[in-house]
């Protein structure tokens, strides 16, 4: 089977490429400054985990002031 059109129809090359999700984040902060992470990423300790929510909180709660769920 071929690695880079694995169907076995003329739609193959329609399949949609899987991006590196990490490679764009890695980017997106060092070209930008830009920081996306998932409050519960596995290699941020509790306290990480703790301040980012505390951040993302104030700014980006929502109207009615709730705050993230997690």
């Amino acid at each position: 089977m071929n690695d880079k059109n694995p169907l076995k129809s003329n739609l193959g090359r329609m399949q949609p490429k899987q991006i590196d999700a990490e490679k764009i984040k890695r980017e997106g902060w060092n070209n930008d400054g830009i920081l996306v992470v998932k409050v519960d990423d596995e290699r941020l300790s509790w306290p990480e985990k703790e301040l980012i929510k505390q951040i993302g909180d104030k700014i980006y709660k929502n109207k009615n002031g709730a705050k993230h769920a997690k």
